[in-house]
């Protein structure tokens, strides 16, 4: 994955070790999503990888299938982060072995700051008041080149 930058540097409190985290989505965090739509007459039929990126090591692996069904959670990545002043940046890398049998639609998303000056970013932005990562209908097209490890 590519090297990615982002605000918000809270950091979860208490003893959590870097890597896997749940609720990452209430810090600064990237997301991205990758998406292989299965049957094109049913608009529930997805398969989804979901990879949540935090300032200080956190992250969260996803399989879902459909919108919020969770097939696999908690998947190992190499994960590692800079804090450069007010900013930071982070390096992933997955297994291909991850990602749906086809990508054929992506998002990333991103949240930073904090109370009145939280901010919701995509890269297909949704139509919604409230941030929903889950809409489908928001992805734009990807095409990768191979499936190789």
């Amino acid at each position: 994955m590519n090297t990615q930058e982002g605000g918000n540097m809270k950091k979860p409190t208490g003893k959590i070790q870097q890597g896997n985290m749940k609720k990452l989505g209430e810090y600064g965090v990237l997301f991205l999503h990758y998406l292989e739509k299965l049957d094109p007459r049913h608009p529930f039929s997805r398969v989804k990888l979901e990879i949540e990126l935090g300032p200080h090591g956190h992250y969260l692996v996803l399989q879902l299938k459909s919108i919020r069904r969770i097939m696999r959670k908690g998947l190992p990545i190499e994960y590692r982060t800079e804090i450069l002043g007010d900013r930071w940046r982070g390096v992933a890398g997955a297994p291909v072995s991850y990602l749906p049998p086809k990508p054929n639609k992506v998002n990333a998303y991103s949240i930073h700051g904090e109370g009145d000056s939280r901010c919701y970013l995509a890269a297909y932005p949704v139509a919604a008041s409230v941030p929903d990562f889950h809409q489908l209908n928001a992805f734009g097209p990807i095409k990768l080149n191979s499936r190789s490890e």
